[in-house]
């Protein structure tokens, strides 16, 4: 028997993969093939990847590969926002910015492939705490762009 937060959380979870793979059935059926799209299916693909496989990993009874695997997608998130974002913007973010998210996901998708993601309990803080961190500095840039430069498309 499912006790009543973790029947709160796959019921929360659930209608977010939903609500997900509601708008990615919809990207795909209406294809514009911009460069800006890909780069939005890309990002929403992996969401909507992340909550079904959670959903799985919390229905069926703990199996360790499951919860690297429910985490593979989270990892790559940094990359998808980084690559959402020049293309929102229309130009590539500074070398530095690039070099620091592609070393992040790097090393995200290692130390998850390695299964200690899930498990070690610093690494359960600072992963959350590096996908704010570019979360912060993506916002930044889309807040201080050159408002001129970005056109409607």
């Amino acid at each position: 028997m499912l006790d009543e937060a973790l029947r709160a959380d796959l019921l929360v979870n659930g209608l977010g993969a939903v609500g997900t793979l509601g708008h990615l059935r919809a990207l795909v059926r209406n294809r514009t093939r911009s460069p800006l799209e890909r780069r939005v299916l890309f990002l929403v693909a992996l969401l909507a990847v992340m909550l079904v496989v959670r959903e799985a990993s919390w229905v069926v009874p703990r199996v360790p590969w499951l919860d690297s695997l429910e985490l593979l997608p989270a990892t790559l998130l940094p990359l998808a926002m980084t690559l959402f974002t020049e293309g929102l913007l229309r130009r590539h973010l500074p070398a530095v910015v690039k070099t620091l998210v592609l070393g992040l996901t790097v090393v995200l998708v290692g130390v998850n492939l390695s299964g200690r993601l899930a498990t070690d309990p610093i690494l359960s803080v600072a992963f959350p705490v590096a996908l704010l961190f570019v979360m912060l500095v993506l916002a930044l840039f889309v807040a201080l762009r050159d408002r001129d430069s970005t056109v409607a498309a």
